[in-house]
């Protein structure tokens, strides 16, 4: 009875019984690198049909305008089921001014919100802001 305990014993010292079987070869490494499944549309996903701005305010440019700066501020946003603008965030910056500016004049927006089976839903919404000059 003492000689297979002796054996197992030394099986195990040296790397073959119980303990090596459980041990998995490397995973093999990816020839090309892995990119993610595209996701659908929110819109399309989800069925509901997209908000529409029915008033909105541009931003006052005036000021900056003198230091000569222009592009496009990019805002994320939620449309809340009475149209008003929520949780917004400048997704893609220009000018911490303008970016305030951009914000400012979203925050006075008004929509006409999403629709899932004709009732009003919130939605996500991005807008770009164009700050040019004449």
């Amino acid at each position: 009875m003492i000689a297979p305990l002796l054996v197992l014993l030394a099986a195990a010292a040296a790397g073959q019984g119980a303990g090596a079987a459980a041990q998995k070869p490397p995973l093999p490494l990816l020839e090309e690198p892995y990119e993610p499944p595209s996701i659908p549309d929110w819109y399309s996903i989800h069925h509901v049909r997209r908000p529409v701005v029915i008033s909105k305010v541009e931003p006052d440019y005036f000021a900056e305008a003198r230091k000569r700066v222009q592009g496009k501020v990019t805002v994320g946003l939620w449309v809340n089921t009475n149209g008003r603008p929520s949780r917004l965030r400048v997704l893609r910056s220009l000018d911490p001014e303008l970016d305030a500016k951009a914000l400012e004049a979203i925050r006075h927006w008004r929509f006409k919100s999403a629709l899932k089976n004709g009732k009003p839903v919130r939605a996500p919404v991005t807008v770009e802001i164009d700050f040019r000059l004449l």
